[in-house]
């Protein structure tokens, strides 16, 4: 079951209803353009109690493709996830919980960022 959302519009105070699966289909397309990362699993959620929702967390689990370092690749997930979520919602808080993983399926990393 999806999760329905009262979130506020990026353009104008205006309250829109989305899905769950409408903000990682969004988040996947900004994916699509990766040479180092393949997206395996994300969640997303709002954290905050008011409506509109304005803060919002996203869980990602990644494969790491190249020899790039963990680092760059994390900050690369933090820009599609960003991307992703600034074309339908407005923002004012964002945790993006990151999990690396190597061709393998084995962590190499993890880590949790706030904007």
């Amino acid at each position: 079951m999806q999760r329905m959302w009262e979130a506020a519009s990026p353009n104008r105070d205006e309250i829109i209803r989305i899905s769950s699966s409408e903000i990682i289909v969004r988040i996947r397309e900004q994916f699509s353009r990766s040479v180092n990362t393949q997206l395996n699993y994300a969640e997303v959620k709002a954290t905050d109690a008011r409506i509109p929702h304005v803060q919002w967390t996203v869980r990602c689990t990644v494969s790491m493709l190249t020899q790039a370092s963990v680092e760059q690749i994390e900050q690369e997930i933090l820009n599609y996830v960003q991307a992703g979520l600034k074309s339908q919602l407005r923002i004012e808080r964002l945790t993006v919980e990151i999990t690396v993983e190597d061709v393998h399926g084995e962590v190499v990393g993890y880590t949790e960022v706030a904007t």
